[in-house]
Order: structure tokens, then sequence, then C-alpha cells
């Protein structure tokens, strides 16, 4: 059995360069922040819609994310499930 669970995350969009225009470099590969995990995409998408209108993102667009992370379930004999 395939499991997905979301995985919530912020990083920032821009870091500081001064050779490129108004100082600001893209950079897709800053560092993430992980902020939480949830069995639904709804609820991810929720906690980053919330994220992001209650924090600045600031000059370098500092945003909260999510992604979707597939696992092969193991079965829990004391649960007597996979988890």
């Amino acid at each position: 059995m395939i499991i997905s669970k979301f995985r919530t995350f912020t990083r920032n969009w821009w870091i500081n360069n001064a050779a490129y225009p108004n100082g600001l470099e893209p950079s897709g590969t800053c560092r993430r922040t992980f902020r939480g995990a949830f069995t639904k995409e709804s609820d991810a998408r929720e906690f980053c819609r919330q994220w992001n209108t209650t924090h600045n993102p600031g000059r370098l667009s500092n945003k909260c994310e999510y992604e979707e992370i597939k696992k092969r379930g193991k079965y829990n004999a004391f649960l007597g499930r996979e988890i």
C-alpha cells in the first residue's frame, strides 16, 4: 500500500546578490524549514494559506509551500494495520 503525506515548509525565493538587478538572484534551492505534515492535501493547502496571510514574506519572499511524499506503508502488529 502506498501512503501519501503532504509536508509543509517555508523557504526564500530570492538570495541577495549585488550582480543581479535589484540585488536579488532567484534561488529555488534555498534551505527549507519544515513546518508540519498532513495526511490530506486540503489540510496542507489551508496551513500554507494561513501561514502566508499571517507572515510578511519580506525582501527575500519567504513563503510557505507543500509537497507530496509517497511512501510504502509498513504493517504495525500493535495497531493491526499499515502505518
